[in-house]
């Protein structure tokens, strides 16, 4: 491995887990008063259990994505482009971090339903992104785009809107209990099923990009 690889690997290693952190540290307090308050809610606990599904299908696919060597042997601007996507992602997740009470965002502008759809969004549009420089520029050329990562993250945006603008709301319980079952079947699909870094099932063929 080149010293430029080993850098972009250090750095990746660092910075996204730096953040992740954070995120951690921001989801603690809110729930630690709730906890010590109300005792453990079903909302906090369907709201913890999204946030860390969500943000550790993330926190896997960003780490093994950006040391990855097809990434960093490619273009030189295409580790970059999807380092600034994968770092903005993990701040999201910051502020995330610190909505998963009902109390939280009650105080919220945006709240985490909205928020997590944002995340979702962003990565979509990373996915796309790749796709469309590709096309443009030669140099953006990349041996496959992750468009599995999209299509689950497209019906995740969807069905958790359709649940959060219907009648029983995303903070009701059976509302919880959709973005519960939604996000968790979003987790076994990218990283049981897809499994693009063949982490969980090594033996498998890498997984075509078309």
């Amino acid at each position: 491995m080149s010293k430029q690889a080993d850098r972009k690997n250090l750095l990746a290693q660092l910075f996204v887990v730096l953040l992740i952190g954070l995120a951690y540290q921001e989801m603690i307090p809110p729930i630690r008063d709730d906890v010590r308050a109300f005792g453990l809610t079903f909302p906090t606990l369907a709201l913890f259990l999204v946030f860390f599904l969500t943000s550790l299908r993330f926190f896997i696919g960003a780490q093994l994505h950006l040391v990855d060597e097809a990434i960093t042997k490619a273009g030189p601007f295409i580790w970059l482009f999807d380092f600034i996507f994968i770092a903005f992602e993990m701040i999201i997740f910051v502020f995330l971090g610190g909505l998963t009470t009902l109390a939280a965002n009650t105080e919220a502008h945006f709240d985490f339903i909205q928020l997590l759809m944002f995340i979702y969004g962003v990565d979509v549009l990373w996915v796309a992104g790749q796709f469309l420089l590709a096309k443009l520029h030669s140099g953006f050329h990349r041996e496959q785009v992750p468009w599995k990562w999209a299509a689950i993250n497209l019906v995740a945006i969807a069905l958790i809107a359709a649940v959060y603008n219907s009648a029983i709301g995303g903070f009701s319980q059976a509302g919880l209990w959709a973005l519960l079952v939604i996000n968790a079947i979003a987790f076994i699909l990218d990283v049981i099923i897809v499994d693009y870094f063949r982490v969980v099932r090594p033996s498998e063929p890498l997984i075509s990009a078309s």
